[in-house]
């Protein structure tokens, strides 16, 4: 599993700590979304009310003025969620507007969406 960074596997895995559910009764959508809200601490500010128990209310989320890897990462949480298409994945792969690592949590997020929990234990060896 390719976190951003030491402080977003930290704030993903305490998140998941304070919703008081089992990880593995957390649906796939929400999990890879809370991944991608995880990752950018300035969009997680601006999120995190938004997120209880296994919803995400995106209609609650203000991302004005966020930068393009935020707003990127709030858009594509919301389409992996809420099955909505507001990224084009033509342009995800394109290394002109999408950098690596940015990738690579796209990439992480999606193992999550197919695999749910499961993805965890197949790359951490369990959470």
């Amino acid at each position: 599993m390719f976190y951003r960074g030491h402080e977003h596997k930290r704030i993903f895995l305490e998140t998941l700590k304070e919703l008081y559910k089992p990880v593995y009764q957390m649906t796939p959508e929400f999990l890879s979304a809370l991944f991608l809200l995880t990752s950018n601490n300035k969009l997680w500010h601006r999120v995190k009310n938004a997120v209880s128990m296994n919803v995400v209310e995106f209609e609650k989320i203000n991302i004005r003025k966020i930068n393009i890897d935020g707003y990127t990462l709030c858009k594509l949480a919301q389409d992996l969620y809420e099955g909505t298409s507001h990224v084009d994945f033509a342009n995800v792969s394109n290394p002109d507007i999408v950098s690596d690592k940015l990738f690579n949590l796209i990439k992480s997020a999606l193992q999550i969406k197919r695999n749910g929990c499961c993805a965890f234990k197949i790359h951490d060896g369990g959470l």
